[in-house]
């Protein structure tokens, strides 16, 4: 019988680790300083950087957590509630200097038995190429907008040119008609 649980347990954890491997997302943990305990090897391929080194230092050390257009940080709002967070924009740069922008989300830990808080897990997904497909898209709208806004100036200016042409051929007009 204790075979069998530990074959089951085995094969539960093997199923994690295929999953976590599989996946394009990077897991964490942080105690409830908020000081990173374990970190998957996906973030290694996403910034560069070995585990090793970011193992030990406080989520703010690792990179800047963003607030909302509101000034909200979903992040800071869920850790003092202790409640579960999700897409909380995450500002690393790797190794070369760049940044890369990950969503983060976590659920806290509480002590089984006690029912203390003990911090964080969650994962974070790569969103760089999301928010740089909008920052692209975002320029593009405000060019077309500055376009459409010097055609909308052209046509008035020329709205105004053929309108003093027009009276300044009926001018004409009028003088040739009064010389006739």
């Amino acid at each position: 019988e204790q075979l069998e649980n530990l074959a089951a347990a085995s094969l539960v954890q093997q199923r994690f680790k295929d999953f976590a491997r599989a996946s394009s997302d990077w897991f964490w943990e942080a105690d409830r300083d908020m000081v990173i305990t374990y970190l998957s090897d996906r973030l290694t391929a996403l910034v560069g950087r070995p585990i090793v080194t970011l193992l030990g230092k406080n989520i703010d050390e690792l990179g800047e957590l963003r607030e909302d257009k509101e000034g909200i940080s979903l992040f800071s709002t869920a850790y003092r509630r202790r409640t579960p967070f999700r897409d909380q924009l995450f500002v690393m740069k790797d190794v070369q200097g760049n940044h890369v922008l990950f969503h983060l989300s976590g659920v806290p830990i509480f002590n089984s038995t006690s029912g203390e808080f003990e911090g964080f897990r969650g994962a974070g997904m790569d969103v760089t190429v999301r928010y740089q497909v909008q920052a692209d898209a975002d320029d593009i709208r405000r060019n077309l907008e500055n376009t459409l806004e010097e055609l909308t100036n052209k046509n008035h200016q020329l709205d105004v040119a053929s309108a003093t042409a027009e009276n300044a051929l009926a001018t004409k007009s009028e003088f040739l008609a009064g010389m006739s």
